[in-house]
Protein backbone atom coordinates (compact mmCIF):
# COMPACT_ATOMS: atom_id res chain seq x y z
CA UNK A 1 0.00 0.00 0.00
CA UNK A 2 2.79 2.43 0.89
CA UNK A 3 4.48 1.73 -2.42
CA UNK A 4 1.31 2.80 -4.24
CA UNK A 5 1.28 6.28 -2.69
CA UNK A 6 3.53 7.94 -5.32
CA UNK A 7 1.22 6.60 -8.03
CA UNK A 8 -1.87 7.92 -6.24
CA UNK A 9 -0.25 11.34 -5.86
CA UNK A 10 0.73 11.36 -9.52
CA UNK A 11 -2.86 10.59 -10.51
CA UNK A 12 -4.19 13.41 -8.33
CA UNK A 13 -1.73 15.90 -9.83
CA UNK A 14 -2.58 14.72 -13.33
CA UNK A 15 -6.25 15.61 -12.70
CA UNK A 16 -5.41 19.13 -11.51
CA UNK A 17 -5.22 21.70 -14.31
CA UNK A 18 -2.48 24.27 -13.51
CA UNK A 19 -3.83 26.74 -16.08
CA UNK A 20 -7.20 26.67 -14.35
CA UNK A 21 -5.54 27.21 -10.96
CA UNK A 22 -3.76 30.26 -12.37
CA UNK A 23 -7.00 31.55 -13.91
CA UNK A 24 -8.69 31.39 -10.51
CA UNK A 25 -5.81 33.32 -8.91
CA UNK A 26 -6.15 36.08 -11.52
CA UNK A 27 -9.94 36.22 -11.30
CA UNK A 28 -9.94 36.26 -7.51
CA UNK A 29 -7.50 39.15 -7.25
CA UNK A 30 -8.77 41.20 -10.18
CA UNK A 31 -12.37 41.02 -8.93
CA UNK A 32 -11.43 41.67 -5.28
CA UNK A 33 -12.94 44.69 -3.55
CA UNK A 34 -9.87 44.97 -1.32
CA UNK A 35 -6.36 43.53 -1.04
CA UNK A 36 -4.01 43.69 1.95
CA UNK A 37 -0.60 42.06 1.54
CA UNK A 38 2.92 42.23 2.98
CA UNK A 39 5.91 40.62 1.24
CA UNK A 40 9.67 40.28 1.49
CA UNK A 41 11.98 39.38 -1.37
CA UNK A 42 15.50 38.41 -2.32
CA UNK A 43 16.77 39.88 -5.58
CA UNK A 44 19.79 38.70 -7.53
CA UNK A 45 21.02 40.47 -10.67
CA UNK A 46 24.22 39.07 -12.06
CA UNK A 47 26.70 39.04 -9.17
CA UNK A 48 24.76 41.66 -7.18
CA UNK A 49 22.11 40.92 -4.59
CA UNK A 50 19.58 42.94 -2.61
CA UNK A 51 16.65 42.46 -0.29
CA UNK A 52 13.27 44.13 -0.48
CA UNK A 53 10.12 44.52 1.58
CA UNK A 54 6.79 45.78 0.37
CA UNK A 55 3.15 46.20 1.23
CA UNK A 56 -0.01 46.93 -0.69
CA UNK A 57 -3.28 48.25 0.68
CA UNK A 58 -6.03 48.57 -1.91
CA UNK A 59 -9.72 49.25 -1.59
CA UNK A 60 -11.94 50.42 -4.42
CA UNK A 61 -10.21 53.27 -6.27
CA UNK A 62 -7.65 53.92 -3.55
CA UNK A 63 -4.30 52.14 -3.26
CA UNK A 64 -1.09 52.54 -1.32
CA UNK A 65 2.17 50.79 -2.19
CA UNK A 66 5.18 50.89 0.14
CA UNK A 67 8.52 49.51 -1.02
CA UNK A 68 12.02 49.45 0.45
CA UNK A 69 15.11 47.96 -1.20
CA UNK A 70 18.40 47.40 0.64
CA UNK A 71 21.81 46.61 -0.80
CA UNK A 72 24.68 46.65 1.62
CA UNK A 73 24.44 49.85 3.64
CA UNK A 74 22.29 51.59 1.03
CA UNK A 75 18.52 51.66 1.40
CA UNK A 76 15.84 53.24 -0.77
CA UNK A 77 12.24 53.75 0.37
CA UNK A 78 9.39 54.62 -2.00
CA UNK A 79 5.73 55.11 -1.06
CA UNK A 80 3.01 55.58 -3.67
CA UNK A 81 -0.55 56.69 -2.96
CA UNK A 82 -3.16 56.40 -5.73
CA UNK A 83 -6.56 58.06 -5.49
CA UNK A 84 -8.93 59.57 -8.07
CA UNK A 85 -6.47 58.97 -10.94
CA UNK A 86 -3.73 60.89 -9.12
CA UNK A 87 -0.52 59.57 -7.60
CA UNK A 88 1.43 61.11 -4.76
CA UNK A 89 4.93 59.71 -4.33
CA UNK A 90 7.23 59.94 -1.34
CA UNK A 91 10.83 58.94 -2.07
CA UNK A 92 13.30 58.67 0.82
CA UNK A 93 11.13 60.98 2.90
CA UNK A 94 10.67 63.65 0.22
CA UNK A 95 7.17 64.16 -1.20
CA UNK A 96 7.17 64.71 -4.97
CA UNK A 97 4.57 66.64 -6.92
CA UNK A 98 1.36 64.65 -7.56
CA UNK A 99 0.88 63.32 -11.09
CA UNK A 100 -2.03 62.12 -13.17
CA UNK A 101 -2.16 58.34 -13.74
CA UNK A 102 -4.46 55.93 -15.52
CA UNK A 103 -7.89 55.79 -13.93
CA UNK A 104 -7.69 51.99 -13.99
CA UNK A 105 -4.48 51.92 -11.91
CA UNK A 106 -6.11 49.91 -9.04
CA UNK A 107 -7.04 47.20 -11.57
CA UNK A 108 -3.50 47.24 -12.95
CA UNK A 109 -2.10 46.74 -9.46
CA UNK A 110 -4.37 43.75 -8.85
CA UNK A 111 -3.48 42.25 -12.25
CA UNK A 112 0.22 42.60 -11.38
CA UNK A 113 -0.22 41.02 -7.95
CA UNK A 114 -1.82 37.98 -9.60
CA UNK A 115 0.93 37.55 -12.18
CA UNK A 116 4.31 38.92 -11.10
CA UNK A 117 3.81 40.16 -7.53
CA UNK A 118 4.60 43.51 -5.93
CA UNK A 119 8.40 43.31 -6.28
CA UNK A 120 8.05 41.94 -9.81
CA UNK A 121 5.82 44.89 -10.71
CA UNK A 122 8.47 47.28 -9.42
CA UNK A 123 11.14 45.51 -11.46
CA UNK A 124 9.13 45.60 -14.70
CA UNK A 125 8.04 49.21 -14.21
CA UNK A 126 11.70 50.24 -13.96
CA UNK A 127 12.85 48.51 -17.13
CA UNK A 128 14.45 50.87 -19.61
CA UNK A 129 12.37 49.47 -22.48
CA UNK A 130 9.13 50.62 -20.88
CA UNK A 131 8.12 54.07 -22.10
CA UNK A 132 6.39 55.74 -19.18
CA UNK A 133 4.09 58.64 -19.84
CA UNK A 134 4.40 59.68 -16.21
CA UNK A 135 6.74 58.80 -13.39
CA UNK A 136 4.23 56.42 -11.81
CA UNK A 137 2.45 55.10 -14.90
CA UNK A 138 2.24 51.41 -14.02
CA UNK A 139 2.32 48.81 -16.82
CA UNK A 140 -0.82 46.81 -17.58
CA UNK A 141 0.31 43.26 -16.88
CA UNK A 142 -3.07 41.81 -17.78
CA UNK A 143 -1.56 41.77 -21.29
CA UNK A 144 1.12 39.27 -20.26
CA UNK A 145 0.84 36.16 -22.40
CA UNK A 146 1.15 33.21 -20.02
CA UNK A 147 1.66 29.69 -21.30
CA UNK A 148 3.39 26.33 -20.75
CA UNK A 149 1.73 25.76 -17.37
CA UNK A 150 3.09 22.88 -15.30
CA UNK A 151 1.93 21.60 -11.93
CA UNK A 152 5.27 20.78 -10.33
CA UNK A 153 4.08 19.36 -7.01
CA UNK A 154 2.11 19.98 -3.85
CA UNK A 155 4.01 21.54 -0.95
CA UNK A 156 3.31 22.79 2.57
CA UNK A 157 4.27 26.44 3.05
CA UNK A 158 3.75 28.21 6.39
CA UNK A 159 1.29 25.49 7.42
CA UNK A 160 -0.74 26.01 4.24
CA UNK A 161 -1.20 23.47 1.47
CA UNK A 162 -0.03 24.89 -1.85
CA UNK A 163 0.17 23.93 -5.48
CA UNK A 164 3.54 24.77 -7.03
CA UNK A 165 2.76 25.96 -10.57
CA UNK A 166 5.34 27.07 -13.13
CA UNK A 167 4.72 28.88 -16.41
CA UNK A 168 6.22 31.19 -19.01
CA UNK A 169 5.19 34.84 -19.38
CA UNK A 170 5.80 37.16 -22.32
CA UNK A 171 4.99 40.86 -22.44
CA UNK A 172 3.67 41.76 -25.89
CA UNK A 173 5.40 44.68 -27.55
CA UNK A 174 8.36 44.81 -25.16
CA UNK A 175 12.04 44.01 -25.47
CA UNK A 176 12.00 41.98 -22.27
CA UNK A 177 12.95 38.33 -22.60
CA UNK A 178 10.27 35.80 -21.60
CA UNK A 179 9.96 35.43 -17.83
CA UNK A 180 9.95 32.06 -16.07
CA UNK A 181 7.59 32.19 -13.09
CA UNK A 182 6.96 29.66 -10.33
CA UNK A 183 4.12 30.28 -7.87
CA UNK A 184 3.17 28.60 -4.60
CA UNK A 185 -0.63 28.95 -4.58
CA UNK A 186 -2.78 28.48 -1.49
CA UNK A 187 -5.10 25.56 -2.28
CA UNK A 188 -7.99 26.97 -0.26
CA UNK A 189 -7.83 30.71 -0.94
CA UNK A 190 -6.17 30.78 -4.39
CA UNK A 191 -3.65 33.49 -3.45
CA UNK A 192 0.10 33.37 -4.22
CA UNK A 193 2.05 32.80 -1.01
CA UNK A 194 5.42 32.65 -2.73
CA UNK A 195 6.73 33.41 -6.20
CA UNK A 196 10.01 33.14 -8.08
CA UNK A 197 10.69 35.13 -11.26
CA UNK A 198 13.65 34.53 -13.55
CA UNK A 199 14.35 37.05 -16.34
CA UNK A 200 17.08 39.06 -18.09
CA UNK A 201 17.58 42.81 -17.63
CA UNK A 202 18.81 43.51 -20.30
CA UNK A 203 21.73 41.11 -20.51
CA UNK A 204 22.04 39.88 -16.92
CA UNK A 205 20.16 37.08 -15.25
CA UNK A 206 17.70 38.40 -12.68
CA UNK A 207 15.98 36.28 -10.04
CA UNK A 208 13.32 37.61 -7.66
CA UNK A 209 11.99 35.38 -4.89
CA UNK A 210 9.03 36.98 -3.13
CA UNK A 211 7.35 35.52 -0.02
CA UNK A 212 4.12 36.79 1.53
CA UNK A 213 3.74 37.08 5.30
CA UNK A 214 0.20 38.48 4.93
CA UNK A 215 -2.31 38.04 2.10
CA UNK A 216 -5.93 39.03 2.69
CA UNK A 217 -8.53 39.47 -0.04
CA UNK A 218 -11.94 41.13 0.48
CA UNK A 219 -11.20 41.85 4.13
CA UNK A 220 -11.31 45.01 6.20
CA UNK A 221 -8.38 47.44 5.95
CA UNK A 222 -7.67 49.71 8.92
CA UNK A 223 -8.13 53.37 7.96
CA UNK A 224 -4.62 54.35 9.03
CA UNK A 225 -3.14 51.78 6.61
CA UNK A 226 -4.91 53.27 3.58
CA UNK A 227 -4.15 56.96 3.87
CA UNK A 228 -1.62 59.17 2.16
CA UNK A 229 1.84 58.49 3.64
CA UNK A 230 3.43 61.12 5.81
CA UNK A 231 7.09 61.71 6.68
Amino acid sequence: MIGAMPLVLALILAQTDPAEIFRKVCAGLEEAASVRADVTAEIRQGEASATAAGSVRLKGETARLDLSVSRGDARKVVKLFFQNARCTEMEDGQTLAPEDVHRDTPRRIKAALARVGLIGLSFLACQSHYEKKTRNDLPDLASLKCSAFTLEREEALADRKTWVVSFRAEWSGSNLEPISITMWIDQERYVPLKRRLAAKSPDQDVTITETASLYEVNGEIPHDELRQPEK
